[in-house]
């Protein structure tokens, strides 16, 4: 019995998880950007597009609410 929810997720190596990662929040981003709060927030912050965010260290420079 394999004893994992998503094996091939919650074993892939540190380089591939932070790519995912970073990967699922410029789709947040994109998510984000189509409401108009989020939109003039994020461009506030540079924001205008989900590419805005070169690495996961870029998650600092979002507007949290």
């Amino acid at each position: 019995m394999d004893s994992y929810w998503e094996s091939d997720i919650e074993t892939m190596e540190r380089g591939a998880l932070e790519a995912r990662q970073l990967e699922d929040l410029r789709a947040a981003v994109e998510r984000a950007l189509k409401t108009p709060f989020y939109a003039k927030a994020l461009a506030a912050a540079g924001i205008t597009s989900g590419r805005d965010l070169a690495s996961l260290a870029d998650l600092r420079r979002l507007p949290l609410t």
